[in-house]
């Protein structure tokens, strides 16, 4: 709770409901899912202890910031009396074939675009790739780290961003956080179709299955303002000056993962 000095002042700050879901939270992500690499496993038995192990390289393979991904290494490392270079190499293997295989899918989904049909409630995420995803990482971001809510706000317009569907989630989800109501899956049914729903639930699971860290965020909240760089300046009539067309093209390259 890094925007409080206390419960009592988050409380006050963000709301009961956001504080009770920080502390469903509280083990933080990353552990939590280390931990679960423990479940139905014997680990007083190799195999079980090389089983874990396994699991938690993948855990530890997506995680997105190399800073926290060095220290889990480290800590890994030292309470399995593992060389912590073997799990470097163990980890870094998963990586590269998890990145072959992305650039496998993302040729086929360029092979196959023309006949892949439309999203109807996201007809621009075919066409709008990058952006879609930073908005969804967005979001999904929001629901696990409530506090931020209103820092992303204040660095964001529901404006930036490309997808209607996502837009109509984010100016919800943030007004119900910073007014301290439910926030829950179910507190947006009066807001929201069936099937714009299913999209929620979309989110709320990318939360819980990938962890997004502040870095990230912030890249991703600069990559949605310089679309709006972009359409501002060529919707002015006005001719890009080279000055202008270089800097929004190095903006444009710090964005990019």
């Amino acid at each position: 709770m890094k925007d409080a000095k206390d419960p009592d002042e988050f409380i006050q700050k963000f709301g009961s409901v956001a504080f009770q879901h920080i502390l469903d939270n509280s083990d933080g992500a990353i552990n939590f899912e280390i931990n679960k690499c423990k479940n139905g496993l014997d680990l007083d038995s190799d195999l079980g202890k090389i089983e874990f192990l396994k699991r938690v390289f993948k855990v530890l393979a997506s995680v997105t910031s190399p800073i926290e991904r060095e220290y889990y290494i480290s800590k890994v490392a030292s309470e399995n009396n593992v060389a912590k270079g073997v799990v470097e190499q163990e980890i870094s293997a998963i990586i590269k074939k998890s990145e072959r295989s992305n650039k496998k899918r993302e040729w086929n989904k360029t092979l196959n675009f023309n006949n892949k049909p439309k999203d109807k409630l996201n007809p621009n995420e075919s066409l709008r790739p990058r952006e879609v995803k930073a908005e969804k990482g967005i979001l999904s971001y929001i629901f696990l780290n409530p506090n931020h809510a209103e820092k992303i706000r204040s660095s964001l317009s529901a404006e930036h961003f490309i997808s209607d569907i996502n837009r109509k989630i984010y100016i919800n989800l943030v007004d119900k956080i910073i007014n301290a109501e439910d926030y829950s899956i179910s507190s947006f049914h009066d807001e929201f179709s069936s099937e714009e729903m299913g999209k929620i639930s979309e989110i709320i699971a990318l939360s819980k299955n990938h962890f997004e860290t502040w870095e990230t965020i912030s890249d991703y909240i600069k990559l949605l303002n310089s679309q709006d760089i972009i359409s501002s300046t060529s919707n002015s009539g006005a001719e890009i000056s080279d000055e202008d067309l270089l800097a929004i093209q190095n903006r444009l390259r710090k964005t990019k993962k």
